[in-house]
C-alpha cells in the first residue's frame, strides 16, 4: 500500500462455497461498514477491505456499475501467510505488532494467536 490507499471493513457473508482457487469477488456497498443508512463510502482501487466475516483481506481491483446501474466492488482475495528463516532457510515464527486507527467510532475483536 502506499499513497492515500484506505482500509475499510466489509460484512460480505457468501452464500456458497467458493471453489478453491477461486480468488476474485465482489462486495456491494452495503457491504461496507459506513453505508447503513446510505451509500456514502465507496472505496478506490488498490484499497483493503478486511472483511470481519472471514477474517480476511481483499484488494480492491475495479469500482464499476453493472447493467441494473448498482454499483460492484470487485476485489481479489489476499493470501496473509507468515514466514521466516536466516541463512540455511527453513521457516519459522515470530511475534509482532499491529496498529489499528479506526476513523469514527468501532470495534474491532482480535484472538490471540490466531
Amino acid at each position: 500500500m502506499g499513497g492515500n490507499s484506505g482500509v475499510y471493513y466489509g460484512r460480505m457473508v457468501l452464500d456458497y462455497t467458493p471453489e478453491e482457487n477461486e480468488k476474485e469477488f465482489d462486495f456491494t456497498p452495503e457491504e461496507i461498514e459506513g453505508n447503513e443508512d446510505k451509500i456514502s463510502i465507496i472505496p478506490n482501487p488498490d484499497d483493503l477491505i478486511f472483511n470481519s466475516p472471514d477474517n480476511s483481506f481483499y484488494r480492491v481491483l475495479d469500482v464499476y456499475k453493472d447493467e441494473q446501474d448498482s454499483i460492484i466492488i470487485h476485489t481479489k482475495l489476499l493470501t496473509v501467510a507468515g514466514g521466516g528463516g536466516g541463512s540455511g532457510g527453513g521457516g519459522g515464527t515470530g511475534t509482532g505488532t499491529m496498529t489499528v486507527s479506526f476513523i469514527g467510532a468501532s470495534n474491532f475483536d482480535v484472538i490471540e494467536g490466531a
